[in-house]
Formats: structure tokens, C-alpha cells, sequence
């Protein structure tokens, strides 16, 4: 059974009990964006970065709303009020509050290395000299949040719809008028899942769509989802689902079916999911921060710190009966090695640019272990081969 471990005020140096949103950097520490400015927690100590000490602006009210790491490990936090900074999490920082925003409410950078920023009235896209604004093109201009998938699309949540941008010049829009969302599509989340699919959460449900056509919807009604408001999703790299919602639990989608587990007295209301290098979910809610050890693997994304924010290692299909493929976009050395569960070696190839491909027909059917080594580190998944 999962243990879940509480921050709170009264137990801890987080700085509110409100928190905001949620970042992991390459060294494994959690950033927390709270309602009294931001904390930096290497699973023992906090720093704490407010308007008294650091060039957070008063006008922000101390309220971080949204918290980003990027490739470089500079930290980009948006505000209360539009404020948005980047500190390089030594002695610079660089206040980009003179680019007018509305309240931040997500960051994220694309394969190219640009920083989008959404917010109450609009998006912009910075190109590390010069902001583009993108507002015009979106189903709505009130932005909640910002993906962008394997491919640099770049998915773009609003509380009318998604909007998609293939990073070229073609937007696209998705809303109840011409797509299978329905309902409250007021997008609180946008998330790239490990099988090529986009998860959609909203107000009245969450969609999983498969990047064409079709669009496949789950609620309270329809299956095990506890509670229809959808405010974060995380996936990781066994291809589980993770949500954080109204209620006062975390759901699971894994292998077709919805589970929940319930968070400890006192918590409800999270606001947003993410998993740290090790696997374990990070969940901040309206009560505090919460940790668990809940059974599943480290996320999609290795790390903002290895060459590149986006850095994607995904192996699908998981099970896989004629072939495996490890796409890896932004990893161009190494090798994949597959394990029986005996430890021997039954295949070895060098990774390809972008993705690897390691055919399994003729393997006996059970399960493997993936072994990526890359300049970055070594990493490992288990596979299924039937």
C-alpha cells in the first residue's frame, strides 16, 4: 500500500501550504511554486526565494503560480500579476516584466530551446532574443497550460480547448464545436503520454487522444475516475497515468483500468502531479506538498538538465510481440541492451538519431530489461515481450 509523506507548514520550512505547481531539476530537487514565493527542497533542506529576498517583485503578492527548469538548470518562475524571472540558481537573475503578461499559469521550453509562456491573456514564445506573441492563433487566449510532445508540437491547454502549433506555421484548434471534447472543456492540463498520445484534463473529464481522430473520454459516470476535474496529469515510463484532481486522492490508469488513492486527513484539492528521477510522485495541493512511494517508474522526461529540457526516453510498444522502439529525440550516442531475466544478453544495437528499433520475434515470451546507456547516465526499463 502507498505511504504518503505530508509538508505542511506546521511540520516543515515550505513557505505556504498553497501550492501552485511543481518542477524537478537534474539534481533531483523540487521546486515549489507556492502562495508565499518559491522553495527549492532537496529532501532535507528548503531554500526559500521571496519579495524579501531575492528580486521577486512585491507586486506579485509572494504568489508563485507557475515554475519551470529548463535545459540550461535555470529556473523561469511566472507570477500574481504577470511577473515572469529566470535565475540561474547562482546569483543571476533576469526580470522579464517589461514583456507584458497576464497571471502565469505554465512554462515550458521546446526541443528548439524556446521558452513558451501562458498566461490569463495569451501566449508568447521567446527565442532568447525576442518574444513572439501567438495569442491571435489560439481557441482562446486564457492559457492554463503548455505541452510539447517528441515531435517539438507544442499543445497549448485553454479553458475553451487545445490548440496545437507544429512548430512551423500551422495552428490548429480543438473545441466542442468540432471535436469529440464535450462538456466543461475548460483544459486544466495538457499531457504527451507514452504511447504517442496526448492526455487532455478538464473540468468535466479526461480525454486521451491519439493525435488523429479519435477521442476516448472518461469520467466518474463512465469509469473509475473519483472526480471528473482534472487539474494535472503525469506519465511515466510504464506507461501508467497519474492525476491529480479535486478530490482528495490521486488517480491511476494503468492497463485500461482507473484506481484512486486517497491522501492523508487533512488534504484535498491538488492542483498538480509531476514524478522525480527516482519515480516517486510529488503531488501539491491546496494543504501542502505531498510525496509518495506508490509503485511505477520515473517520468517520460529524464531530466531538464541532460542537453536539453524536452528529453524524452519513451520504449513502446509495452507489451511488444514483433519489435521494441526506444525513441529518444534529443540522445544522438549509446546503446540499448535487452536482458532476459536470467541477466543474458540477447540483443545489442547502437541508438540511431531520434529512435531505435530492437526486433523480439523469436524471443521467448516474459519479462526483459532495457538497458540505455547514454553520455547522460544509464537508464533502465522493463518490458513486457508476449
Amino acid at each position: 500500500m502507498a505511504q504518503w509523506t505530508k509538508y505542511q507548514t506546521s511540520n516543515s520550512n515550505i513557505p505556504a501550504n498553497s501550492v501552485w505547481d511543481l518542477a524537478v531539476d537534474s539534481g533531483n530537487n523540487i521546486w515549489v511554486a507556492t502562495n508565499q514565493g518559491l522553495a527549492k527542497f532537496n529532501g532535507i533542506t528548503w531554500d526559500i526565494y521571496n519579495t524579501a529576498n531575492s528580486p521577486i517583485p512585491a507586486t506579485s503578492n509572494n504568489k508563485v503560480l507557475a515554475v519551470f527548469a529548463d535545459k540550461d538548470e535555470n529556473i523561469w518562475l511566472g507570477t500574481d500579476y504577470g511577473h515572469l524571472l529566470m535565475y540561474d540558481q547562482d546569483t543571476t537573475w533576469i526580470d522579464y516584466t517589461t514583456v507584458w503578461f497576464g497571471d502565469i499559469h505554465a512554462i515550458r521550453q521546446d526541443l528548439n530551446g524556446h521558452i513558451w509562456v501562458g498566461h490569463a491573456t495569451g501566449l508568447k514564445r521567446f527565442d532568447g532574443s525576442s518574444w513572439t506573441d501567438h495569442s491571435a492563433n489560439l481557441v482562446n487566449d486564457f492559457v492554463t497550460s503548455i505541452e510539447i510532445d517528441r515531435y517539438n508540437i507544442v499543445w497549448v491547454g485553454t479553458k475553451v480547448g487545445v490548440s496545437k502549433f507544429d512548430n512551423a506555421s500551422q495552428w490548429t484548434g480543438y473545441t466542442a464545436a468540432n471535436s469529440a471534447l464535450s462538456g466543461n472543456t475548460w483544459v486544466e492540463s495538457v499531457t504527451y503520454g507514452a504511447g504517442d498520445d496526448i492526455w487532455v484534463g478538464t473540468r468535466g473529464g479526461i480525454y486521451r487522444f491519439d493525435r488523429d481522430t479519435t477521442w476516448v473520454k472518461y469520467t466518474s459516470a463512465n469509469s473509475g475516475l473519483l472526480d471528473d476535474e482534472v487539474n494535472s496529469i503525469a506519465v511515466d515510463a510504464d506507461s501508467i497515468v497519474w492525476v491529480a484532481n479535486d478530490a482528495a486522492s490521486m488517480g491511476t490508469f494503468q492497463n485500461g483500468t482507473w484506481t484512486h488513492t486517497f491522501f492523508p486527513l487533512g488534504v484535498s484539492f491538488s492542483r498538480v502531479i509531476t514524478i522525480d528521477r527516482n519515480g516517486v510522485k510529488w503531488v501539491g495541493t491546496q494543504g501542502g506538498l505531498l510525496s509518495t512511494n506508490a509503485a511505477g517508474a520515473g517520468p517520460i522526461y529524464l531530466g531538464a538538465g541532460e542537453s536539453g529540457a524536452a528529453i524524452r526516453l519513451e520504449v513502446f510498444p509495452n507489451p511488444a510481440t514483433t519489435h521494441l522502439t526506444i525513441a529518444h529525440p534529443r540522445i544522438h550516442d549509446g546503446t540499448v541492451q535487452l536482458f532476459n531475466t536470467f541477466g543474458r544478453l540477447v540483443e545489442k544495437v547502437a541508438l540511431v538519431p531520434g529512435a531505435t528499433t530492437i526486433g523480439t520475434q523469436g524471443l521467448a515470451p516474459g519479462m526483459y530489461m532495457l538497458r540505455i546507456e547514454t553520455p547522460s547516465g544509464v537508464h533502465s526499463r522493463k518490458v513486457l515481450i508476449k
